[in-house]
């Protein structure tokens, strides 16, 4: 019978690690940011609690959040949440009629309106349910002065952390 040499171990253990790292290191990078992150989340113009599973991009008047997927198989993040404040605000028939025009443009289906109640006031959200894929959802939210604007996409499941996520959202000229 044919002995494994102890340097023909080292480099199968070696060659293991880089690729079980490789497959993993959405994970990996997910833990470093998800450790070091402050919440709630800041950028110049918003503020947000958001869920450590969540990465984030911050911009000026922008907050990104990605339920990301914790492997390289996955082509998209599970979830995207797209936090904007704009100090002019937008009238809201100009959103509705935006984003219903768009829906119907995308050919997601038939949109429901709900109201959330958060800490910079009530939202106005048009949520549709994908006529592809049953567990998909898009949700455009407008606070009603029209002066943050939030917009989910993502899997059915992480609709629970997005409300959580539009109750906290606030502009930092609200916080006190």
């Amino acid at each position: 019978m044919h002995r494994m040499t102890p340097q023909l171990r080292w480099v199968i253990v070696i060659c293991a690690v880089i690729w079980v790292s490789y497959i993993f290191s959405p994970l990996l990078f997910w833990l470093a940011s998800a450790i070091t992150r402050d919440n709630p989340v800041r950028s110049d113009d918003v503020l947000a609690v958001i869920p450590r599973g969540w990465e984030v991009t911050k911009a000026r008047s922008t907050l990104v959040a990605n339920r990301p997927c914790m492997t390289v198989f996955c082509a998209t993040h599970r979830a995207s949440v797209l936090i904007v404040a704009d100090e002019k605000g937008m009238p809201f028939e100009t959103w509705r009629k935006a984003t219903l025009a768009e829906m119907v443009r995308s050919r997601v289906g038939s949109p429901t309106t709900r109201a959330i109640l958060g800490t910079s006031g009530r939202f106005t959200c048009l949520e549709v349910v994908s006529e592809v894929l049953s567990t998909d959802v898009a949700s455009d939210c407008i606070e009603d002065r029209g002066r943050l604007h939030v917009t989910f996409v993502g899997n059915k499941g992480e609709l629970i952390s997005f409300y959580e996520i539009l109750k906290s959202v606030r502009t930092r000229g609200g916080e006190k």
